[in-house]
This record gives C-alpha cells, structure tokens and sequence, in this order.
C-alpha cells in the first residue's frame, strides 16, 4: 500500500509540477495566441458579415427591380384594360344613342304622317267650304 500511495504521490507531483512549468513558459505565447485567435475570429467574423450584408443587398435590389417590374406590368395592364372598357362604354353608348336617334325619327316621322293627314284633311275641307260658298256667291248673282 505505501507503493501506491508512493507512486501517487509522484504522479501528482509531476502533474503538479508539468503545469507550473507549462504555466511559466507559455504565458506569453499563450496570451499572443489567444490574442491572434481572437483577431482571427473578429476578422472571419466580420468577412462572413461583409459577405451576409452584400448578398443581402444584392437580394433586396433585385426585389425592388423584381416588385417594380411587377408594379410597371400591373399599371400597363390596368391601363390597357381602362382604355379597353372606356372603349367598350363609348362603344355601348354609341349604339344607344342611335337606337334613341331612330326611336325618335320613327315617332316624329308618325306624328309628321298624322299631322300631314289632318293638315289635309282641314285643307281639303276648307276648300270645299269655300269652293261651295263661291258657287253659291256665282249662282246667286
């Protein structure tokens, strides 16, 4: 049992002593290393941040190129579609009014025929009147 407590004892002291030796000598470079690990790390960082923020940008003015593109498509499409139903109303308005038009010749053109009778008929009318009271006036004398 003191072997292993011997030898235990040895190996501790050599641990012990491993790491005050390692402590001693590499601080310096430990502290450097450290240091340029850090730098290294801030340095690929902030590539892999330009990197991100450039292929961002280049995403996002492609969707705005993209969106008013879209938006340039949709007003030409509105605009073709406004002038094609504006063209469409003037169309159907334009048929109505000649329907109207016609409508009205017809009824004036009825009412023309029925005046024209009438106006006739009071003419012939009062020419008789007056054809018989001339022939009257003529036979009396």
């Amino acid at each position: 049992m003191k072997k292993v407590t011997t030898i235990t004892i040895i190996i501790c002291l050599m641990i012990g002593l491993t790491g005050v030796f390692v402590q001693a000598f590499s601080s310096e470079s430990l502290g450097k290393w450290s240091n340029e690990l850090i730098e290294l790390s801030e340095q690929q960082t902030n590539i892999e941040l330009a990197t991100a923020y450039e292929s961002w940008s280049e995403q996002m003015k492609q969707q705005k190129l993209d969106a008013q593109l879209t938006f340039e498509e949709e007003i030409e499409k509105n605009v073709v579609v406004s002038s094609e139903e504006a063209k469409k109303e003037i169309d159907q308005y334009l048929y109505l009014y000649k329907v109207d038009l016609q409508n009205i010749k017809k009824e004036l053109s009825d009412s023309f025929h029925t005046y024209e009778g009438e106006k006739k008929e009071e003419l012939n009318s009062e020419m008789d009147q007056e054809i018989l009271s001339f022939l009257e006036e003529t036979l009396e004398k």
